[in-house]
């Protein structure tokens, strides 16, 4: 059985972090460089990118955090969102976000 005080705790923990993350990527910001090379835009140009690409999967992890805290509110938590069928409980405590079953999760993998 699902102890949904435990799942809402682990997930307002996994939400302060990651909220956490984006507020210092947020707040991290490049020294000035003045009169860069080439090498150091280059280096600038590269760096922004993988900013980018850590904040935009912040706020991904963010949004399923928050529909996983949905799902706890509704009574759907722990249920596939493919199959219906129950999620197992020691893949919700290592995926808590996780919408569906570990079978469908396979299905899904094969198509792609």
């Amino acid at each position: 059985m699902i102890d949904h005080k435990e799942f809402r705790n682990l997930l307002e923990e996994n939400k302060n972090v990651v909220l956490k993350r984006l507020e210092y990527s947020k707040m991290e910001s490049n020294e000035e460089i003045y009169n860069p090379t080439t090498s150091d835009r280059a280096w600038m140009y590269e760096d922004q990118q993988r900013k980018t690409l850590l904040l935009a999967r912040a706020e991904n992890q963010l949004n399923e955090i928050e529909a996983a805290i949905k799902r706890l509110d509704n009574g759907s938590f722990g249920k596939c969102e493919n199959c219906g069928k129950s999620i197992h409980i020691d893949r919700l405590k290592v995926m808590p976000t996780t919408r569906l079953c570990f079978e469908c999760k396979q299905i899904q993998e094969e198509k792609q």
